[in-house]
């Protein structure tokens, strides 16, 4: 569970990610987190593919909605397979405490999305 998350429930004394720097939030842990920069440039390696290989005039940006919930006329289903295919393998390559425990509390985080 990202310790934000684990803060607001009550078990954990921080919400501050154990780099220092910044609350561990999804977009935290997902986009900025230093301790996970080898294995986002591989993420983001793995994104940028998939514009080239699908002709995309533009090409896609790595951001919590691409990667938890994407709306975008661009991502197709196929398309959105290959990219869950690829954060799965961020999520782990980073090791986290509990890889199924982290992917449900993002799932938890792309659903609070559509009802914003």
């Amino acid at each position: 569970m990202l310790r934000d998350d684990s803060f607001r429930t009550g078990t954990s004394d921080t919400p501050v990610c154990t780099c220092g720097l910044e609350r561990e939030t999804a977009a935290h842990f997902l986009l900025y987190c230093n301790r996970f920069q080898e294995a986002r440039n591989l993420l983001q390696d793995t994104v940028t593919e998939i514009s080239e290989l699908s002709g995309l005039k533009k090409r896609l940006r790595l951001s919590e909605a691409l990667l938890l919930a994407p709306v975008s006329d661009d991502v197709t289903s196929k398309k959105d397979k290959f990219i869950k295919d690829a954060l799965f393998g961020f999520i782990a390559e980073t090791e986290s405490s509990s890889s199924s425990q982290l992917f449900h509390c993002l799932i938890f985080h792309a659903s609070s999305m559509f009802l914003l």
